[in-house]
């Protein structure tokens, strides 16, 4: 069930009431149904789900029944502030659906399928919802479509003149909420009404409606029938790269230093880079002492526990929503590369309030067991040693991505926030589809030097997680292979090689079908980067590199060697990919087998980076090694394969 609002007036880039407000804002949004972030009395937000496509988008979902995961027996209270996800089963919320009908004109659309695939939808041109004071009352009326009585009848037993909502099992198996009409004739025949509502919980939320044509007679409702949806106007957009506007794309054009010094004048949750390489979710205070202060602890109502381990107080714990500890080792990064100041905030059960101010402030490493520096006192509440369990501290954060408070983030640095214009901006909204690391480094040149999970799409339909190298050697690198701690079994099937195993944040193999699509679209050329057990580090680069197709054995093609490792792959060169279940070597028995991996094998190795890993510098070729490197077979510690298409 959707609504629409045909008129809607877009106040602001921040804060849109529904969906409709979204698209008129935003018209690239259109076609792209999903979660949106809306304020239906534009305080608090909601997330819904927005059908972007249907009948010229900009419906905003208010109920949704698809595969009954979400039981929807509910008490008032529950269907007052509704249940369920919005990208599933769910109640928007009478009190949301209130709000919404009562500050702007809606239409409402009702579509239904049947279990054969049929469809139909009803539409009213005017639909509202009343205050809980008045029990939600309904009012409908200007009926247009297609889904006549029969075709909802059909699904709901009778209980002749008990009007009501009932329990139905549509495949005798789940059940479902619906309001039935149980006093009007049943036969199913066609019927429309001008208006249209249903009575209080008092008088059994009794039927009522007017201005009648058709040959059904009266009918029941169709509320829990029918997912519903409405026209949402102001929405974020998510460009599919870590890098994201989270602003309105009307806005987005008319975006300066300006325009963005308001826009972080708001708390939130933000992300920063401690380490300028991993992202960490932060509550800012932009607004007190002059704004710019990172919550590194808060507590404020003992939801989270803080009688915690070693461990949980280096990684951090808690949401920064809420109560939490970012952790040690993220307060280390933080105040060890640019001079800090401490802010602690303080208050009592009586309401009274006071803070202590510090001009230096560090945390050392883990090595020196977090040791806690800080000095220059100032402020109202007394010069005290390390508050650290319990007041919320905050510091000045100086270079960071952020998060503002809507579907949409900012994920740039803030001198480049300063720098925005529509014209910055209208290269990032074309990053939607990038087939490799390179495409997104060449299409956003500051993510050079941001090493991190990011999303490709090698055939540019289907996307997939790579870890992008945007340091070394210019950066722009997709990591299809690396071997760091042993945390992965390498000695798969073929079809795990074909699709791909392991995790993009640690150790993984992208997939033979991936390799092959990311070499044979553009030139691509390889590095292997290697490391010794002693610390010893070396590389090869190959000006060549391709991987042919699954009917061609995904045969490996490399050559113009340059490098520090000495080229151990030009022995491989020409070879077909083997695996435990798939020989496709040239010695008389089974290289993968023998060697507990997969690679493209000759007979056997003289390079294996899938072999098993050994945690000491052991000399055999059963384990990851490159021969040239040392000129024997030795466990190497680290390994890694990545590809750099010439673009």
């Amino acid at each position: 069930m959707s609504i629409h609002d045909p008129h809607p007036k877009v106040k602001g880039i921040q804060k849109q009431r529904d969906c409709a407000s979204i698209l008129k804002t935003i018209p690239n949004t259109k076609g792209r149904d999903g979660v949106y972030t809306i304020y239906p009395e534009m305080k608090t937000k909601k997330l819904v789900y927005c059908d972007m496509t249907t009948d010229g988008g900009g419906w905003t979902v208010i109920q949704r029944k698809v595969n009954g995961s979400v039981d929807f027996n509910r008490t008032w209270l529950t269907y007052k502030e509704g249940f369920g996800q919005a990208d599933g089963d769910y109640w928007l919320g009478n009190d949301n659906i209130h709000w919404l009908t009562t500050r702007t004109k809606q239409e409402v659309r009702v579509d239904v399928q049947k279990f054969s695939g049929a469809k139909k939808f009803a539409k009213y041109s005017s639909f509202s919802v009343a205050s809980e004071a008045d029990k939600y009352k309904l009012t409908v009326g200007g009926y247009s479509g297609t889904a006549d009585r029969a075709f909802i009848l059909k699904t709901i037993p009778s209980t002749k003149g008990r009007d009501c909502v009932y329990t139905i099992y549509p495949d005798m198996k789940t059940k479902k909420l619906v309001y039935c009409d149980m006093t009007t004739d049943g036969r199913g025949l066609t019927a429309k009404y001008s208006t249209f509502a249903v009575e209080s919980e008092s008088q059994k939320y009794g039927l009522a409606v007017e201005g009648y044509s058709g040959t059904a007679g009266n009918v029941e409702s169709q509320l829990e029938l029918t997912p519903w949806t409405w026209k949402h106007i102001n929405t974020s957009l998510k460009v599919d790269s870590p890098v994201t506007v989270d602003v309105s794309l009307t806005s987005h054009y008319r975006l300066t230093g300006k325009h963005l010094n308001k826009i972080l004048r708001r708390n939130g949750v933000y992300t920063i880079y401690p380490d300028m390489k991993t992202k960490k979710l932060v509550y800012c205070d932009m607004t007190t002492d002059g704004g710019g202060w990172t919550v590194i602890q808060r507590r404020m109502d003992g939801s989270v526990d803080f009688y915690r381990s070693w461990q949980s107080y280096k990684n951090g714990f808690g949401k920064p929503q809420g109560e939490y500890w970012l952790g040690n080792e993220n307060i280390h990064l933080l105040t060890e590369r640019t001079s800090q100041e401490l802010r602690v905030d303080l208050q009592k059960f009586s309401g009274e309030k006071a803070y202590a101010k510090y001009s230096t402030f560090t945390v050392g490493s883990e090595s020196q067991k977090y040791k806690l520096t800080v000095g220059g006192y100032s402020g109202t509440a007394g010069n005290v040693e390390s508050l650290l369990e319990l007041t919320p501290w905050n510091w000045k954060h100086l270079n960071s991505s952020f998060k503002v408070d809507t579907p949409v983030t900012v994920d740039v640095s803030l001198t480049s926030h300063y720098r925005l214009t529509g014209k910055h901006i209208n290269k990032f909204l074309k990053l939607q589809k990038q087939r490799d690391c390179a495409s997104i480094l060449k299409a956003i040149p500051n993510t050079k030097g941001r090493d991190g999970v990011y999303t490709i799409y090698p055939d540019m339909k289907t996307k997939k997680l790579v870890y992008c190298d945007m340091t070394t050697d210019g950066g722009g690198w997709t990591v299809i292979q690396r071997r760091m701690d042993g945390s992965v079994n390498f000695y798969r099937s073929w079809q795990t090689y074909k699709d791909g195993f392991g995790k993009v944040q640690g150790e993984y193999w992208l997939g033979n079908e991936d390799i092959h699509m990311l070499t044979s679209k553009t030139k691509q050329e390889l590095r292997v980067d290697l490391q010794k057990f002693s610390g010893e580090k070396a590389y090869a680069k190959y000006s060549r590199f391709t991987v042919g197709s699954e009917s061609e054995k995904y045969k490996l093609s490399v050559g113009g060697y340059s490098g520090t490792a000495g080229d151990s792959l030009a022995y491989h060169n020409s070879m077909k990919f083997s695996t435990r279940d798939q020989d496709n070597d040239l010695w008389n028995k089974h290289c993968s087998v023998v060697n507990q991996g997969g690679w493209w094998f000759k007979a056997c190795v003289n390079a294996d980076l899938n072999g098993p890993y050994l945690k000491s510098a052991k000399i055999t070729a059963i384990s990851i090694n490159w021969y040239a490197f040392g000129n024997e077979h030795r466990a190497l510690k680290r390994a890694s394969m990545m590809i750099r298409s010439k673009i």
